[in-house]
């Protein structure tokens, strides 16, 4: 658009506007201490790309940022913490490949690559919450004659009324009480070891 059009009619800008020049030229001194020439238009249309970036990422939403990223399939490809093909590795595992599918498995097979993908700590704590409850168990047993059984025989009643039990009375090495969180990860624990069998 020119100016001359914008604002005709509205005052007389022939005697003032130099219509010979067509844009004015700015000097940009770059990160190497180099000038460089770029044009006023330039310039602008650069800060508005700028300020339409801008405000194109602060109303963009999940689903918009997927529709625009189509990864390419090299793109795709990602560093998991555990290995698929964990079993043509395995000694003992199928090496024969069928078709389009891997190799088949078994349950060992399935234990060992979900044991595979655990953390360190979460295996702690679970190992941490069985010792726990393993140790009063046998205090319990000794102090009051009860004979309580280990947690994985438990039918559902018998688990409710153990464990209320176990999370009231058991304490730290020091004998104070656990605090709260504690106690929910000493059961959360206790359940990720039911859960394994």
């Amino acid at each position: 658009m020119d100016v001359d059009d914008t604002c005709e009619g509205l005052f007389d800008l022939g005697s003032l506007w130099d219509t010979t020049i067509d844009d004015i030229t700015l000097s940009e001194a770059t990160e190497d201490t180099t000038i460089d020439d770029i044009t006023l238009s330039e310039a602008t249309e650069q800060i508005e790309k700028e300020i339409e970036c801008e405000n194109f990422l602060e109303n963009i939403t999940l689903s918009k940022a997927i529709t625009l990223y189509n990864p390419a399939p090299d793109d795709m490809e990602l560093d998991y913490a555990f290995d698929f093909d964990l079993l043509a590795k395995k000694e003992g595992g199928s090496k024969m490949s069928v078709g389009r599918y891997g190799h088949f498995v078994n349950d060992s097979d399935l234990k060992e690559l979900f044991n595979s993908t655990e953390s360190k700590n979460t295996r702690k704590n679970t190992n941490w919450s069985v010792t726990t409850f393993n140790d009063w168990r046998s205090a319990r047993n000794l102090t009051t004659g009860d004979q309580i059984p280990d947690i994985l025989s438990f039918s559902a009643e018998e688990l409710n009324f153990w464990l209320s039990r176990f999370v009231v009375e058991t304490r730290r090495k020091d004998g104070k009480a656990y605090p709260p969180k504690t106690l929910y990860m000493l059961c959360t624990g206790l359940l990720r070891h039911l859960r394994e069998i």
